[in-house]
């Protein structure tokens, strides 16, 4: 859907500063990005209006992006699919209550454990970081999760706890002939 556009939009960047280092592709994919993720915050902005979970969604929004960016994790086939799941997905999250410690604690010791059996995950193709910093985006991954645990946030470990299922890999069974 925004692939067409964000092409057009890098040729003509590209034609008003020709001898600018960055190619087309770079511009393309860049901005595919920002077409992707602005309607998704504007949108979840302005429901949060509607709920009163404002701070509670800019948290869910900066926890859960910077979880993605370390550990991968699995991608909509269409920025349609995209943008309805994750508004949905970050209203519900900033919804969410947990009313004791213990339910905060016990959710957060299953993320690390997620993120500890997948991390990273489906992020071959969609990054540059080579297969040796692998170990690394775990481990900050974790440490991430874990600092969770200060913010005593039910929001971020619920938007955490989505996350870590995003990076389990479902291998269809191939039909034998």
């Amino acid at each position: 859907m925004n692939e067409p556009l964000a092409y057009k939009i890098a040729v003509a960047w590209k034609a008003l500063i020709p001898d600018h280092p960055i190619s087309v592709p770079v511009l393309k994919f860049s901005i595919e990005i920002f077409l992707n993720l602005t309607p998704i915050i504007i949108t979840t902005l302005l429901l949060s209006l509607l709920t009163g979970q404002t701070s509670e969604v800019i948290a869910v929004m900066i926890g859960f992006g910077i979880l993605r960016q370390l550990s991968g994790g699995f991608h909509f086939k269409s920025s349609l699919q995209c943008f309805i799941v994750s508004t949905i997905g970050i209203t519900i999250c900033s919804l969410v209550s947990f009313q004791n410690e213990a339910a905060i604690i016990s959710i957060t010791l299953l993320n690390i454990v997620l993120f500890a059996l997948f991390a990273p995950s489906n992020i071959e193709g969609q990054s540059r970081i080579k297969k040796r910093y692998y170990p690394l985006l775990k481990f900050l991954s974790i440490i991430v999760i874990v600092s969770s645990l200060f913010t005593n946030s039910s929001e971020i470990v619920t938007a955490f706890f989505i996350q870590g299922l995003s990076l389990i890999r479902l291998r269809r069974k191939e039909e034998i002939v």
